[in-house]
């Protein structure tokens, strides 16, 4: 799972947070985006919250999907725009 904006600015860096995720952060430190690696088969696994919450917001087929939280102001889509 990745979340940022469309385009993240060029002096932010991609920091390594756990072996689960990193963050990109701008040279003030400030979070720009944030990475989960293998989001659906490992980190959903340990975390029970986002394993309900990532059932009811990304159905499918598995295909990647794009879910613009302006767009869909249903409060799970903000929560997950918090984390």
């Amino acid at each position: 799972m990745f979340y940022s904006p469309k385009v993240i600015s060029d002096d932010a860096e991609l920091h390594q947070v756990t072996d689960e995720y990193a963050l990109y952060l701008d040279k003030d430190l400030n979070p720009k985006g944030v990475m989960v690696e293998y989001y659906n088969v490992n980190f959903v696994e340990h975390h029970d919250l986002f394993k309900k919450l990532s059932s009811e917001i990304f159905k499918g087929t598995g295909v990647i999907k794009t879910v613009d939280p302006d767009n869909n102001k249903k409060d799970k889509v903000a929560f997950l725009k918090r984390f």
